[in-house]
C-alpha cells in the first residue's frame, strides 16, 4: 500500500492526474483512514480541472490566430477563357514592370496549377517483421490511427497558421518502426471521393512520440516537408532533441525523416515518464529558435503547446 500511495505520488508530480486519483482510490479503499491519499486525491482532482481548463482554452487560442499566418487563400482553377479575358485588360507596361520570379522561388505546381502536394521519400526500410501476417492487425490499427491524426493536424495547423506540429500516438506502443508508419498514413495524400478523409497533414512538419505501457521506452519520429528542408532537417532536429534529452539512439536519419529510441537509463538519468513532455516542449522549443513557430500568440500569455490530449478521441 505504501508502495501505491508512493506511486500516485510521483503521478501527481508528473501531472498523470487521472493515474494519480485512480492510484489514491485504492489506497483509500485498502485504508479508508488515510487522509494523506484522501488530500492528495483532492489534490490531483484541482490539478486535473485546471489542466482541463487550459485545454478548453487551446482551440480558442487558435482561433484567435485564424489570419496572423501565413494561410494561402483557397484555389480555384481558371477557365482558358478567363486567361484572355485577363490578357485583354492588362496594359503592356505592367507587363514590363513584373519583376520575373526565380525558379527556385516558384512553388511545384500540379497539372491544375494548384500547389503540389509534396512527394516525400522515405528512406528507411520496412522492418521485415511488420510485413507478416500477425502484424496485419496492428498495422491496421496504425494506419487508422494515423490517418485520422492527419486530418485533425491539418485542420488545427490551418486554423493557427502552423508550419510544425508536435504531438504523442498511442497505437505504436513505444516502437520507433511503428510510429515511421504512423508518420507515413499522416502524410498520405487525402483522397476528396472517400467518405472519411485520412492523412493530409503532408505540407506539415512533425514530431510525433509514443511511450510504452511499461514506461520503460520511447519512441520518436521526426519529419520536415521538402519545403523546409532548407531551413531544418529532420535528422538535425532529432539530433538536438536527443542531446537537449540528455541521450537515446538515432535509429536512421536524412533530411525528411528520422526516427529514434530512447529507453529508461537511470545512470544516465533518462525516465520516460518524464521525457514524455519533455521531448514535446524542447521539440517546440528548437522550433522557435529556428522562427519555424510562433513563440506566443498574441493575446495570450500561453504558450501553443500541443499533445495527443489536445484532439477528441
Amino acid at each position: 500500500m505504501k508502495a501505491l500511495y508512493r506511486k500516485a505520488q510521483c503521478d501527481y508530480n508528473l501531472k498523470n492526474f487521472d493515474d494519480c486519483m485512480r492510484d489514491c482510490k485504492r489506497v483509500v479503499e485498502l485504508d479508508n483512514q488515510n487522509k494523506d491519499a484522501r488530500s492528495l486525491m483532492k489534490q490531483a482532482q484541482a490539478g486535473q480541472k485546471e489542466e482541463d481548463k487550459k485545454s478548453k482554452g487551446l482551440f480558442a487560442n487558435m482561433c484567435k490566430a485564424l489570419g496572423k499566418g501565413p494561410i494561402p487563400p483557397p484555389f480555384v482553377a481558371k477557365k482558358p477563357s478567363d486567361d484572355l479575358d485577363d490578357d485583354e485588360g492588362c496594359d503592356d507596361d505592367e507587363e514590363d514592370d513584373a519583376a520575373p520570379m526565380d525558379e527556385a522561388e516558384k512553388p511545384a505546381e500540379g497539372e491544375d496549377g494548384a500547389t503540389a502536394y509534396p512527394e516525400v521519400i522515405y528512406a528507411a526500410a520496412v522492418p521485415e517483421r511488420l510485413t507478416s501476417d500477425k502484424m496485419e492487425k496492428k498495422m491496421k490499427k496504425i494506419t487508422k490511427e494515423g490517418g485520422k491524426r492527419g486530418v485533425e493536424i491539418e485542420g488545427a495547423a490551418d486554423m493557427g497558421g502552423l508550419q510544425f506540429f508536435c504531438t504523442t500516438m498511442d497505437e505504436p506502443n513505444g516502437d520507433a518502426d511503428l510510429l515511421y508508419e504512423s508518420l507515413k498514413a499522416m502524410n498520405e495524400k487525402s483522397d476528396p471521393s472517400e467518405e472519411e478523409r485520412k492523412g493530409g497533414s503532408g505540407r506539415i512538419g512533425k514530431m510525433l512520440i509514443s511511450k510504452n505501457q511499461e514506461d520503460t521506452k520511447l519512441a520518436l519520429v521526426a519529419y520536415c516537408p521538402p519545403a523546409k528542408q532548407g531551413e531544418l532537417r529532420a535528422d538535425d532536429w532529432m539530433n538536438h532533441l536527443l542531446k537537449t534529452l540528455g541521450g537515446g539512439e538515432l535509429v536512421f536519419g536524412d533530411a525528411s525523416t528520422a526516427k529514434a529510441l530512447i529507453n529508461n537509463d537511470s545512470d544516465k538519468g533518462l525516465f520516460v515518464l518524464k521525457l514524455k513532455d519533455s521531448a514535446i516542449t524542447e521539440s517546440y522549443n528548437h522550433l522557435k529558435s529556428k522562427g519555424l513557430f510562433p513563440d506566443k500568440t498574441d493575446d495570450s500569455d500561453d504558450e501553443m503547446v500541443f499533445g495527443d490530449d489536445d484532439f477528441p478521441s
